[in-house]
Order: C-alpha cells, then sequence, then structure tokens
C-alpha cells in the first residue's frame, strides 16, 4: 500500500480536541485508523483536506497547491478564527506541518509493517533512530527524551547511550510517542515521526549489528536457526527440502548443507524463482560470484535495499525470490552500462582505473521476454539491487 493510499484508507474525525488531548484519551488504534486535525470540526473539510494531502504524496499536486486549495476549502464553508500561527488552519505553517506530519505518518506506518515481515525481522531485528534531513538548527533535545524513554520501559531491548538504537520490539518506541518524560508535542505513535516536525526516522540495522551492540546474543542469532521449510528447485530440477523430526544440531548441520546446495545451484547459474527464506539466508550470510566483467559481492547491503520499499524505487520485498536471475544475469552479461544514483548519468574511472564512491553499473539482459536489471557499486562491487522492468518499458 502506498502512502496515498495510507492517507485515504483513513476514516475522517472531526474532533474539538487539541493534539495533546488526543494523544491522552484516543486510543492509539482509531488515531492510526482515523484523519483528523486538531480543533477542526468541519468534516467536509477534512475530506477535501485528506484528498489533498493524498494527491500531494502521490506527486499529483505540489504543496501550494495543497494550501491554495485547502484555504479555498475554508472559505468556501464561511469558516473564521481569531487563532494565528499554527492555531489557524488557514497558516502556511498549519498547512506545511500537516502536510509533513501526514505523509511521514503513513511512510511510518508501512516501514514499520514491512519490518514487522517475520523474515525480514530475522535478518534485521533492531531500528536505529536517525536525522532524516538537513536543517539549519537540529533540535538538541532528542538524547533527552530517549533517556526518558529507556528510563520508563527499564531499557527493556534498547541501547544506553548516544545512539538512539532498539530491537523492533522494543516498548521503548511506545515510549517515545508518548511522550515519556513530560514531552508535550509528541504524535502518540510508536513508529516515526514521534513528535511534530521532526525530521528523524528509522534505520534497519542487520542481526550482526544487534549482535555487536550486545541487543541479541549471539549464541541466540535467528539466522543460525531456520524454523520454516523453504524449497529451491536445483538446475537438475531436484526439489530442495529443509529436514524435519531431527534435533536443532542436526538441523542445523542439514540446512548448512541445503543453503550450500542452494546457493551451489544459484552460482552454477540457476535461471528460476528461489523461496524467499532461502534468498533471505544467503545474503544474511553472505557471497561472492565470478564473472567474466569482474567481482561481485552479494549481502546484507542488497537485502537492506528491499527492506523498504515504499522509499526505494523498485524496491519490493518479493523481489528476494528473484535472486537467481540476479547471479545468472551478472556471470552472463556481456557489458554494462554506468549510472550514478538512480540517474543514467556516464561515468568514467580516472588515471587509476577506480571509479567515483558510489557510482554503480547497471547490466541489464533478457530473461524470456522480459527485461531485467542488476545494479552493482562500480567501486566495491557490492550488488544494491535487481528488478524486472514493466512490460510495458520492455518493448
Amino acid at each position: 500500500m502506498t502512502v496515498a493510499e495510507r492517507i485515504l484508507a483513513k476514516q475522517v474525525l472531526p474532533t474539538h480536541l487539541d493534539s495533546v488531548t488526543i494523544r491522552t484519551r484516543v486510543a492509539a488504534e482509531i488515531r492510526e485508523q482515523a484523519f483528523f486535525s486538531a480543533q477542526m470540526t468541519l468534516g467536509s473539510y477534512l475530506k477535501d483536506l485528506q484528498r489533498l494531502l493524498a494527491a500531494y504524496a502521490d506527486g499529483q499536486m505540489d504543496a501550494s497547491h495543497v494550501r491554495i486549495r485547502a484555504r479555498a476549502k475554508l472559505d468556501e464553508l464561511g469558516f473564521s478564527t481569531v487563532a494565528t500561527g499554527l492555531q489557524d488552519p488557514r497558516s502556511p505553517a498549519r498547512l506545511n506541518l500537516i502536510l509533513k506530519t501526514n505523509e511521514q505518518m503513513a511512510a511510518g506506518m508501512a516501514q514499520r509493517d514491512l519490518g514487522a515481515d517475520p523474515l525480514l525481522a530475522k535478518a534485521f531485528p533492531a531500528w536505529e533512530l536517525v536525522s532524516g534531513g538537513f536543517r539549519k538548527v537540529h533540535r538538541t533535545d532528542w538524547p533527552r527524551r530517549w533517556q526518558a524513554a529507556g528510563d520508563a520501559v527499564a531499557w527493556r531491548g534498547a541501547l544506553k547511550g548516544k545512539r538512539m538504537v532498539a530491537l523492533k520490539t522494543s516498548p521503548i518506541w511506545a515510549a517515545l510517542g508518548q511522550g515519556a518524560g513530560g514531552f508535550k508535542d509528541t504524535l502518540g505513535n510508536p513508529y516515526p515521526p514521534f513528535a511534530f516536525g521532526s525530521s528523524y526516522e528509522w534505520s534497519e540495522l542487520s542481526i550482526l549489528e544487534a549482535q555487536d551492540l550486545g541487543l541479541v546474543p549471539k549464541s541466540d542469532s535467528a539466522l543460525n536457526k531456520r524454523d520454516t521449510h523453504g524449497h529451491f528447485a536445483t538446475t537438475e530440477g531436484e526439489a530442495c527440502t529443509h529436514g524435519g523430526g531431527k534435533t536443532e544440531d542436526e538441523k542445523d548441520e542439514e540446512t548448512t548443507r541445503q543453503h550450500q546446495k542452494v546457493l551451489a545451484a544459484i552460482v552454477k547459474g540457476f535461471k528460476g524463482p528461489c523461496a524467499k527464506e532461502d534468498a533471505i539466508e544467503l545474503l544474511s550470510k553472505e557471497f561472492s560470484i565470478e564473472s567474466k566483467n569482474g567481482h561481485f559481492d552479494f549481502g546484507l547491503l542488497a537485502l537492506g535495499h528491499y527492506r523498504d520499499g515504499h522509499r526505494r524505487l523498485n524496491a519490493d520485498p518479493m523481489r528476494l525470490e528473484e535472486l537467481p536471475y540476479a547471479v545468472h544475469l551478472l556471470k552472463t552479461a556481456d557489458g554494462y552500462e554506468c549510472a550514478v544514483g538512480m540517474n543514467d548519468e556516464r561515468v568514467y574511472p580516472d588515471k587509476n582505473g577506480k571509479y567515483p564512491r558510489g557510482s554503480r553499473f547497471k547490466y541489464t539482459g533478457k530473461v524470456g521476454k522480459r527485461t531485467f536489471v542488476v545494479y552493482p557499486y562500480c567501486d566495491t562491487g557490492k550488488v544494491t539491487g535487481w528488478f524486472f522492468l514493466k512490460r510495458r518499458r520492455d518493448s
């Protein structure tokens, strides 16, 4: 579900309550499913505003047109107020805050839901709260907010210190949103944004990082155990299955052999989808391939690029199942185009044959009648993502 779809899916809720009262008196489940604005009782205005925000989130309308249309609707309804600044529904400051907050909340909900996927949560069990944008003056109270929220939940699943890191299941996220420590500008969300006007957002941490920080015991690594039954068709057409009815040690040994077999099939050049759990397991353990065009590394970086589909162009968790296609293309492709970021700008190596850091190769090839694309970094060979082009673009 896109950000625009999430906004439109909410039920319009007129209210005379202010933001602090809403947070303290309205249940979180209702707030998440409702579309409202503090002290706005005009339901028809809220419906129009909801559609405008969805159009803005979908890129169909810019912020200035949203403000113009919103003010015109208030005029049409004969709305008047003596309030100023953020208290005035007509003010640019209030409308800009509504635009940013609703878009961030919908994106935060999507990130939370995707991050809770059982398979991805094993590989990325923690969030880190980081600044998501440039600001001339940064807030200085986040360490205090983090300390207060951590104290409120006895630091369950959360890290003490300068980095704001906690397990996805930690109650510290709810405490942040509820304003632990007496903060009055919070939104009540257990996901970003936690406060009005905040640019802070989540960045996922891998199982290896979580272990290094002590949030996940190394002996209990979810990646060392399997509780699902994946499948993979090898180049010989033999079905790969995971053993059952055995001890944990036997299962782990069986799983290791199984994934060696799966990896061997992929690297050998099998051209077919794998089970998502197999892709996650293999990328989490990391592996490399050699081809006529160089050395390519598959690992947590590639897995990370599918953790957050609403924020990355063409990113989709289901594309993990297309890992064998990516390996096959890199092993067999005759050439590549150079790209920088998401733009197809050609780049060239320097006199030492080194490419600019962060520039990318773009490998394109046919799988049946469909066009497949893989992106690795030019300077490191680390693969960052892959996808099939939409059919209308294949022609």
